[in-house]
Order: structure tokens, then C-alpha cells, then sequence
């Protein structure tokens, strides 16, 4: 849940990516993203969506330590970015 105590507008975005180590190389993969507009004082869920290809690479790795990027700005533009790290797992 996402939660706006300022008295002006907010809007975003939080992104879920991992660095996958497949043989030899690795790669960064996003698997779900999405935008959001909090208005004064408001609060909301949102529901991000695994999309098929980043959900089947899941199932075969079991899990992994994914980053949560929610990237916000106000009223003025200006605005701020929060990472914290956790264990995707596959359902």
C-alpha cells in the first residue's frame, strides 16, 4: 500500500528488477512495472503483473534477489528514488 500524508499531489512509478546469472553471463531483467498518481493525503494498492517470459525464467530458478525501485516526484518536479532489496520466489 502506498500512502500520500502530504497535502499535494504525487506521482511514480516502482519497477522490480534482478541480475540473473545464466552460464556464463549475466543480465538485469525487469519483471513487472507500474505507474501511479497519489492524490493529496490519499493512499493505494497496486497490483504489479509478472509478464509471461519473466515468470517462466522464475519458475525454472526457484527465486531470486530482485531490487523494488519506487521512484516518486511532487508538486515542484523535483523528487526522490527509495531501492530495498528482497527474495522473489516462484508461486
Amino acid at each position: 500500500t502506498l500512502r500520500n500524508s502530504n497535502a499535494f499531489a504525487l506521482k511514480g512509478s516502482i519497477t522490480l528488477r534482478a541480475r540473473v546469472v545464466a552460464g556464463a553471463s549475466s543480465r538485469t531483467v525487469k519483471f513487472a512495472t507500474a505507474s501511479f498518481n497519489l492524490g493529496p493525503l490519499a493512499s493505494a494498492s497496486l497490483q504489479l503483473t509478472i509478464r509471461s517470459a519473466e515468470r517462466q525464467l522464475l519458475k525454472t530458478l526457484g527465486s531470486v534477489t530482485a531490487s523494488a525501485q519506487l521512484a516518486v516526484s511532487g508538486l515542484l518536479g523535483s523528487g526522490t528514488t527509495v531501492t530495498t532489496d528482497f527474495t522473489l520466489v516462484a508461486p
